[in-house]
């Protein structure tokens, strides 16, 4: 993935993005499929460069103290308000998905679905607030939070953001290109509904129209606002992120990545070497 050639097209300011994006690279590695992975790190290297810096809550009324300020969300580890808030969706998500019935002790099939949750699940913990105060394709950043950000976000993301990413990375077909479309499509339908009876749309938690991806990130979202338990713990975040890796859920032990490393210069190729990989590790997206 580190070599796809659209990684090439990125200007200076873009890698800049990637650099802050470290803050992050935790909850990024979190994603196993490689499609949707390199999706969400040419996203990121999209951003509104106040992405970074900007509070959780732009009136200060509605998140927790240490969402609206830099803090350290786990040890070694300094961001923003925003950034730190989606750190607490995402650990809170996570913890959801045993209510929801995901076990990682469950049969093989049921890992692999489960899998799949995960990585989606990620990605819109990652990105529902990427819009948060405008369109950053359209380099909108205002001072408060945009009404209707989960859907601008939910648009871009499923829409002329992916288009631009197709374009820009070929190596991405077949039956990678229908999952990552699928698993968008997914991911962008929570991040539009993510603030629940909120959203344009008004879906009560009940509603037949939600997944529960749908439903985990909007408990996620509300509950790590919540100050009468939004206490945050680092090192119990990141206990939950590695009950929930990639190699415990899909059993394969797949290697995760480094958020990105700028592309380095071709090799010759080597010579074709059998296949080594294990019959368990067909979950490989």
């Amino acid at each position: 993935m580190n070599r796809w050639s659209g990684w090439k097209t990125l200007t200076r300011a873009q890698w800049e993005n990637l650099d802050r994006a470290e803050a992050i690279q935790l909850p990024v590695a979190m994603i196993e499929c490689d499609v949707l992975r390199a999706y969400c790190i040419f996203l990121l290297a999209h951003s509104h460069p106040k992405f970074w810096t900007s509070p959780s809550s732009t009136t200060g009324k509605y998140h927790p103290e240490e969402q609206n300020r830099e803090s350290e969300v786990v040890p070694g580890v300094r961001v923003g308000g925003l950034i730190s808030h989606s750190w607490h969706v995402m650990g809170m998500a996570f913890e959801a998905m045993r209510r929801y019935g995901y076990n990682e002790r469950a049969p093989r099939d049921e890992r692999i679905e489960w899998a799949k949750v995960r990585d989606e699940l990620s990605f819109a913990s990652i990105m529902h607030d990427w819009a948060k105060c405008g369109d950053p394709t359209k380099g909108e950043w205002y001072g408060h939070t945009s009404n209707d950000h989960g859907e601008v976000a939910a648009r871009v993301i499923s829409g002329p953001m992916l288009d631009g990413f197709l374009v820009a990375f070929p190596e991405v077909s077949g039956e990678a290109l229908d999952l990552l479309r699928e698993m968008v499509d997914a991911a962008a339908h929570a991040i539009e509904h993510h603030y629940g009876v909120w959203s344009r749309a008004r879906l009560r938690p009940s509603s037949e129209k939600l997944s529960d991806v749908d439903r985990m990130l909007q408990e996620g979202d509300y509950y790590s606002t919540r100050r009468c338990i939004a206490k945050f713990d680092g090192k119990q975040v990141l206990d939950t992120l590695r009950r929930h890796s990639p190699s415990e859920l899909s059993g394969c032990n797949i290697p995760v990545e480094p958020l990105v490393v700028e592309p380095e210069p071709e090799e010759e190729p080597e010579e074709e070497r059998p296949d080594e990989s294990s019959e368990d590790s067909d979950y490989m997206w």
